[in-house]
């Protein structure tokens, strides 16, 4: 389910907008404005937009103004006014835009906060250089104090960002958190269906990006001391590729706890959810993702969760007993959490039952998405 599927289930019209260009796969999906429409009834509209191929380059920014203008001439040539428009956030510029729109029409406009942005931008600053770059972000913080003012309403993945844009500006706009969901119901499915290989050993799976933003290190270094401290009792599955996928494989070379398993699909990623114990969820220093995808994706596994992010994700799983935390780098914070459950097992079960419990009252795509829904139609008279 999406959130346009639940709004479509309690029979209202809905209308999603893409771009022709796909940014994450740098791929052109139509060469003209295209419509189509899914089996659920919700319409997609492919705006047309400019490729690039380069995330921060002077074509992106084109691309950007360019979707903004066409989806604005869309807007106006509709004979149809909307009654509530709910647009991604960032980028910036289409939001504001948009919402600058709505405000001349008496349109209900809300944002959903996908990342803290432009603070995120500071993270790449040194520290001596972090007051220079408050400078340089100073005028797109401008522009999301705009974006709030035109708002009615402004949702965000974490109640941790929702804090954050209230810091840029209050005001009477209405807010919600919404975590990241997955088809939970799907994959408890899908999981009952794979059997299941015995082992005494406790089985640890990190799947996701090997890039720089991960610490991986950390990971295989609690590996190597876990070899040490309990030879034969551990597991580490990595999956996955980016930066530091060649770090992993000298480790697999070294350690007999560790495999690498490169890049696998759906089908076979759930199979190593089925036969593991533990998910590792571990982000480098100075991360600013509050509660992210990987959440709910190992929690709706019943995989409890072993985290380095300091941030709402932490505090979740402390008070509902589905994991434990370390800092970002301490490799033997990490490995002593291991341990506990490597001794402790009944523990496993326990944190288990909690990962499946939580996942259904919080990260279920149809619980959320159809309270985004009743959220979103509640805006309706407020524009």
């Amino acid at each position: 389910m999406s959130i346009a599927s639940a709004l479509k289930s309690k029979g209202v019209t809905v209308t999603y907008f893409s771009s022709t260009f796909r940014h994450a796969n740098k791929h052109v999906r139509f060469q003209e404005q295209t419509e189509l429409m899914d089996e659920d009834g919700v319409k997609t509209v492919f705006i047309k937009s400019p490729s690039y191929s380069k995330n921060l380059s002077r074509e992106r920014i084109k691309a950007h103004k360019v979707y903004t203008q066409n989806i604005l001439a869309y807007f106006n040539q509709s004979h149809e006014k909307p009654d509530v428009i709910l647009c991604a956030f960032p980028p910036i510029d289409t939001p504001l835009a948009i919402s600058n729109w709505a405000k001349e029409r008496k349109i209900a406009f809300a944002f959903d906060i996908i990342d803290p942005w432009p603070d995120v931008i500071l993270r790449i600053f040194p520290k001596l250089m972090k007051p220079f770059g408050k400078i340089l972000i100073s005028r797109y913080n401008k522009s999301v104090r705009k974006l709030i003012d035109n708002s009615t309403a402004i949702t965000a993945i974490s109640n941790q960002y929702i804090e954050w844009i209230k810091g840029k500006k209050s005001g009477g706009y209405k807010t919600a958190a919404f975590y990241p969901t997955v088809p939970f119901k799907e994959v408890q499915a899908k999981l009952k269906e794979i059997q299941r290989e015995p082992s005494e050993k406790v089985r640890l799976v990190y799947a996701g990006n090997l890039g720089i933003a991960y610490d991986i290190p950390c990971i295989l270094k609690a590996a190597e001391v876990l070899e040490k401290q309990l030879p034969g009792k551990t597991s580490f599955i990595i999956a996955g590729v980016g930066e530091h996928a060649g770090m992993v494989e000298r480790y697999q070379e070294k350690l007999d706890n560790v495999k690498y398993l490169g890049r696998i699909g759906y089908e076979e990623l759930l199979v190593q959810y089925a036969n593991a114990d533990l998910g590792l969820a571990q982000y480098s220093k100075g991360a600013t993702q509050s509660v992210t995808y990987k959440f709910f994706d190992y929690l709706g596994a019943g995989l409890p969760i072993l985290n380095s992010l300091m941030s709402e994700m932490a505090t979740l799983i402390d008070d509902e007993n589905v994991g434990l935390n370390n800092q970002p780098e301490d490799y033997l914070k990490l490995a002593e959490n291991i341990s506990f459950f490597v001794q402790e097992k009944d523990k496993l079960k326990e944190f288990s039952e909690n990962a499946v419990s939580l996942t259904a009252r919080k990260g279920d795509n149809d619980v959320v998405y159809n309270e985004f829904a009743e959220f979103l139609i509640g805006l309706k008279k407020e524009g």
